[in-house]
């Protein structure tokens, strides 16, 4: 099973929520959201709205509340079954 402790951000003024599924390795590691290099989430947003990308998490999360704006995950625990099928990979995940 693998889980994930990354808290969401928002507070009272959000307006916008933006859902996400599960996050990635390198966001489980950095411990925040869209936490790869190569994830274009904050380069994107940043432009939408006309501001420098936040780097840093606190920058981010300072981001998001200025821009009313909620980050929450819907599962926090998933379990994932890898089997060999006739020579290929099937992954199957499920909420647990």
């Amino acid at each position: 099973m693998i889980k994930h402790s990354i808290p969401p951000v928002f507070d009272k003024d959000s307006r916008i929520l933006i859902l996400g599924s599960f996050p990635s390795v390198k966001s489980r590691e950095v411990q925040f959201f869209y936490g790869h290099p190569q994830n274009r989430f904050w380069r994107v947003i940043a432009a939408v709205f006309k501001e420098d990308v936040p780097m840093t998490i606190d920058e981010k999360k300072t981001f998001l509340i200025k821009k009313h704006i909620a980050v929450p995950d819907d599962m926090f625990f998933v379990k994932m079954i890898v089997r060999n099928h006739k020579g290929g990979i099937k992954i199957w995940q499920n909420i647990v």
